[in-house]
């Protein structure tokens, strides 16, 4: 008898890491398979287990990265070989996310399923930017609808007549594009022209911006702001009581996205209370600067088509010393010895040593040396993918860092993660400062009894 694997289609919610469910948080610690989309905080990939195999089923406007059958195809097969898949979706599956297509797909196959709620991102991006969807006086009802329709799908359009005289609260996602039309539809069937409109962007994350107005000047005021999706967009009288109720925005670090390869420390945790985002990638615990017998073996093995790279001076060291102890020296191997780093090459040429700075479009075959955690053959797949996700939707503009060593990490991951990336530093040390300063890095000072944005400025 065969055995039978288990889907979990699981929300992610809004994008505010902390907004994830218990429930949720579970699963995706025992999952074997992960298959995410784009507005899933990537974040949260960190949560998955070293082993778990990761599928990026990113949907943009008109760029899908998976068609909806190949998602379906994908949990069905991993199912069946008895793997714990699970379906991470942003926000709440039940809410625009094909969860009752997928339920029923895999119902047909009989293949076992559970649904995970999440927090949804009409709700909570309303509410972090002050307007909470009901009101005892100005918003006893209100209305979730989406604006997108697929071309395949024969369906008619939202009736904007009944829900512009109808209803007190219009929520409506993926309806950028569609804005114009949407605000033409309202006002054409009774809507006021004054009636308030507020537009929320990347809603519950540090960057969340946000752009008030009426139904007459709304589409202008958000094309001056350069809004684009992910949005939110609510249209009500009780978007007026956002003056009284706003609370997450303009705090002193907002829109910052800040990347700590430390993990979570107490100024990690200062960042984030002063408003940005700090997306924690623990490398240290992984970390072990040996060079083994077996590295030693393997570099004497090398031909001269391969090339034996050093990401880290320490590495460095200790394969010359370890070299020595053998009875060898450097006349023993066949491969050319390359830097990953320009610090490795600077330390090389002060030994005496010509390092040639390795590239990726190099035709050599790379050997990497040592038990660095951050080099490609350690490296978790889930924190490559994590950042290289944060990365292409722009989540990170700083890098936090509190050692040299830090930096030399940070260098080597967004080589790894991104391809000559660079994120200015912040650290706590003058020292620091410099070193980064040394390698043509942007690097300000901040303080653990200052507040951040002073320290900054």
């Amino acid at each position: 008898m065969s055995i039978q694997g288990k889907v979990y289609l699981v929300g992610a919610g809004p994008g505010d890491a902390e907004l994830l469910t218990v429930k949720a948080r579970k699963v995706l610690q025992q999952a074997d398979v992960v298959i995410f989309d784009r507005l899933a905080n990537p974040a949260l990939i960190m949560e998955v287990s070293d082993h778990a195999k990761l599928v990026y089923a990113g949907k943009q406007p008109c760029k899908h990265v998976l068609r909806q059958g190949d998602i379906q195809t994908e949990m069905l097969v991993h199912a069946k070989k008895g793997k714990t898949v699970v379906r991470l979706k942003g926000g709440d599956p039940a809410v625009f996310g094909r969860v009752g297509e997928e339920a029923a797909y895999l119902k047909t196959h009989h293949i076992p399923f559970e649904i995970v709620p999440g927090v949804t991102a009409g709700t909570a991006a309303s509410i972090y930017a002050g307007v909470p969807a009901t009101h005892r006086t100005l918003s006893s009802s209100f209305a979730v609808v989406t604006a997108y329709r697929d071309r395949d799908e024969k369906k008619e359009p939202p009736n904007w007549r009944a829900l512009a005289q109808s209803v007190d609260t219009l929520m409506i996602y993926m309806g950028m594009k569609q804005l114009a039309a949407i605000v033409d539809q309202l006002m054409t069937h009774g809507k006021p022209a004054g009636t308030p409109v507020l537009i929320v962007e990347w809603g519950t994350y540090s960057r969340q911006r946000s752009v008030e107005g009426t139904l007459e000047t709304i589409v202008t005021n958000v094309a001056n702001a350069n809004l684009a999706n992910p949005a939110v967009i609510l249209i009500g009288d009780v978007v007026g009581v956002r003056g009284a109720v706003s609370w997450f925005e303009h705090k002193p670090l907002s829109g910052m996205g800040i990347l700590s390869l430390r993990g979570e420390t107490e100024m990690t945790g200062t960042l984030r209370a002063q408003g940005a985002d700090v997306f924690a990638a623990p490398l240290q615990q992984n970390k072990g600067k040996i060079v083994t017998d077996t590295d030693i073996a393997a570099v004497l093995q090398t031909s001269k088509n391969q090339a034996v790279l050093f990401f880290a001076k320490e590495v460095l060291f200790a394969f010359l010393a370890k070299l020595g102890e053998k009875g060898y020296d450097i006349r023993s191997v066949q491969g050319q010895l390359m830097a990953g780093t320009q610090e490795v090459e600077q330390i090389a040429r002060s030994l005496g040593l010509q390092l040639a700075r390795y590239s990726k479009k190099s035709t050599l075959s790379p050997v990497v040396i040592g038990t660095d955690a951050i080099n490609r053959r350690l490296l978790p797949q889930k924190i490559t993918v994590a950042i290289r996700r944060l990365l292409e939707e722009g989540h990170l503009t700083h890098a936090f860092c509190e050692t040299e060593q830090e930096i030399d990490d940070l260098r080597l991951v967004l080589a790894e993660c991104a391809n000559e990336a660079v994120l200015p530093i912040l650290t706590t040390s003058d020292q620091v400062q410099a070193y980064a300063k040394s390698l043509s890095m942007y690097a300000s000072v901040v303080l653990h009894n200052q507040p951040l944005d002073q320290t900054m400025s």
